[in-house]
């Protein structure tokens, strides 16, 4: 990761100074110190730094042939650890002819403050590690002092320090006239190798076999006030913890000296009886020995987080996303933090240089960063196998220092959206499962995307929710696809946020359409026929149809009769003198989706029975005309006729020498 340099200054007291130590045991031969030289220049920083003073043995790369103390700062970097994030032990100037421990940077001046080993010598480092021996503090016994922090407020110039010793005192001295102001006798053994001043205490970490206890000491009483730690620190590490400082967000950051291991930790009510420890970040480091540091102030520094979301994907699919860290400023970033577990279902997951996972929890390592620029971390991994709602996570970043805008973004994995369909014929009920987790919830959205239980669609159903079913009953004469309506997806929880859509079609068939069959009837001369017809499907129609297929109450036929629908009965009335099959009249049933079936009616009209005849006589005298004793009866509209000897119809019929007809 690219280093952005900020322009260097001398270190002013920052927004929250710190002024904390790393501490390690030192031991080792003096070399004298004779009066003090003059000073180096006060210590210049790009970013808020640690600062740790180390031996220097034999088979370092800084072994010139002698031991010494060297100064080196600790870098916090993405690349560190082989790639999986950390802290980079970084050189500078070259080692002092003499070993010094118990370091403290003090904020009024830019200059860093130990003891050299063995003695009361106090000692100031400048820049370019510049070491000066000032000369011996009057009050101050001698001997091999490990720990070393300033304070800060009323106490921002007064350095602390203690021997390595489990029951020695705490010595405050006034570093200008190198004098201890006063001696603070802990109420029990403060068997701490390093701490750093937070909130009016000093604190450090006592390490007594597997048990890693808190320990606050109160620089007025002599206080010690032990605090459990549970598992916030790491269970691999052993030995003390060397090193100990204060963020400029506040936390306490712990490094233990066999692993290397760097915790970061969070105080609920500091001052209080019954504080407690939270655990904020694990980082790696250097195992290191015989070290001590300091850090110097910071100003706030607001880390944005801001997450690109995979693209919505299948099940078992591909997934990239992007966390982006940028410092908005005003202050340079030492480095940060930033967590978030892997959302559910989500497998295989491959992360990019700077970044581990424990127990399905990615933490990545962010480095020095100045204001306006951004790092980038690219994730992969394979989306949830069977999930159809969205799985979510929170990206937490956690800066060195003071941080007044917002540190989380959330992360959010998409199934892609389900095409939910059901099928069925005419006004069947349809269901279809929604896929919803056990537990969870579903909900119709409306053309507003506002969420209901049913949802009415005019001309072709309803859609309903049915527990975890989706349901779609289709009112009558509907067919063919229904308008797809949105489904919301919920995981059980009250206040669940993981959220998946989907779809849902309806196709609603025809059922098997109406049937209609011929009919007949017969009858004599003009009586009535009639045939009873299909009943009309339930939201259908029967009808008659005339010469033209149109649609007709009555149909009539010239010269052969009157044709009538009365509900399912058809009516034929012949005309009279007709005879015969008449020409069939057709009828057409239509049920409610459409579909038609038409088939005919025909009539057959037979005559009536032939008029009777009988012979008729009558009687007269001479030439009087005759007419019959009975009358010849007329069929109604038919005629009587004379025929003559050929059998032909005439008016008349004369035979000679008898008379006329």
């Amino acid at each position: 990761m690219p280093s952005h340099a900020l322009p260097r200054r001398r270190p002013q007291r920052a927004h929250r100074p710190i002024a904390a130590t790393l501490v390690g045991a030192l031991a080792g031969a003096l070399v004298a110190v004779g009066a003090p030289a003059a000073f180096a220049t006060p210590m210049t920083v790009d970013y808020p730094t640690v600062f740790i003073s180390q031996l220097i043995q034999a088979g370092d790369p800084d072994y010139v042939g002698a031991e010494g103390t060297t100064m080196r700062t600790a870098v916090q970097s993405r690349l560190a650890n082989a790639g999986a994030g950390g802290v980079e032990i970084r050189s500078i100037g070259t080692a002092a002819p003499f070993l010094y421990n118990a370091v403290g940077y003090r904020v009024s001046d830019g200059y860093l403050y130990g003891m050299q080993s063995n003695s009361n010598t106090l000692v100031r480092i400048g820049d370019g590690a510049e070491v000066t021996a000032l000369g011996a503090v009057t009050g101050l016994p001698s001997g091999t002092y490990a720990a070393g922090a300033f304070g800060e407020g009323a106490e921002a110039d007064t350095f602390f320090v203690k021997t390595n010793q489990t029951t020695s005192p705490v010595y405050a001295i006034d570093v200008d006239t190198r004098t201890v102001t006063r001696t603070i006798t802990p109420s029990t053994g403060f068997n701490s190798i390093d701490f750093t001043w937070a909130d009016g205490y000093l604190w450090g970490v006592r390490t007594s076999a597997a048990v890693k206890t808190l320990i606050r000491l109160d620089t007025t009483t002599g206080e010690v006030l032990p605090i459990a730690t549970g598992t916030v620190f790491p269970a691999g590490d052993t030995g003390g913890y060397g090193a100990a400082w204060t963020y400029g967000n506040g936390n306490l950051a712990f490094s233990n000296n066999s692993t290397g291991n760097i915790t970061q930790v969070t105080v609920t009510d500091p001052t209080g009886s019954a504080p407690e420890v939270t655990w904020v970040s694990t980082i790696s480091g250097p195992p290191t020995s015989s070290n001590d540091g300091a850090t110097t102030p910071s100003e706030p520094t607001d880390l944005v987080p801001m997450v690109t979301d995979p693209a919505p994907a299948g099940p078992a699919t591909p997934l990239t996303w992007e966390v982006e860290i940028t410092n908005a400023g005003p202050g340079g970033s030492s480095g940060s933090t930033f967590t978030f577990a892997v959302p559910e279902g989500v497998t295989d997951v491959t992360l990019p240089l700077g970044c581990s996972t424990t127990q399905g929890v990615v933490q990545c390592v962010a480095g020095q960063l100045a204001p306006g620029d951004s790092e980038t971390y690219t994730f992969t991994g394979t989306s949830p196998a069977d999930r159809t709602v969205s799985s979510t996570s929170v990206v937490t970043v956690v800066g060195n220092e003071e941080d007044p805008g917002v540190t989380t973004a959330p992360l959010t994995v998409t199934p892609l959206t389900r095409h939910l369909t059901s099928s069925g014929v005419g006004t069947t009920v349809q269901t279809v499962p929604s896929g919803a987790p056990d537990g969870g919830q579903v909900t119709l959205l409306d053309a507003q995307q506002q969420p209901v239980q049913t949802l009415d669609v005019p001309g072709q159903g309803t859609y309903r929710v049915q527990g975890p079913d989706l349901v779609f009953e289709p009112v009558l004469g509907f067919a063919g696809e229904a308008t797809t309506v949105d489904v919301r997806l919920t995981a059980p929880g009250a206040e669940s946020t993981e959220t998946g859509t989907a779809t849902y079609t309806a196709t609603v068939h025809a059922p098997a359409g109406p049937t209609a069959t011929d009919r007949t009837s017969t009858g004599v001369g003009t009586e009535v026929q009639d045939a009873t017809l299909p009943t009309a499907p339930t939201g259908g129609a029967l009808t008659l149809l005339d010469a033209d297929g149109e649609p007709a109450t009555t149909v009539t036929v010239t010269g052969q009769g009157t044709y009538a629908l009365d509900g399912t009965t058809v009516t034929f009335s012949p005309v009279h003198g007709f005879a015969g099959t008449a020409t069939a009249v057709s009828y057409r049933l239509t049920d409610a989706y459409g579909q038609t079936a038409e088939a005919t009616y025909t009539p057959t009209v037979a005559a009536p029975a032939p008029p009777a005849t009988a012979d008729l006589t009558s009687q007269g005298v001479g030439t009087t005309t005759q007419v019959p004793t009975s009358q010849v009866p007329v069929p109604v509209d038919g005629s009587v006729t004379l025929l003559d000897g050929d059998g032909s119809p005439t008016s008349t019929v004369t035979v000679p020498g008898q008379g006329t007809y």
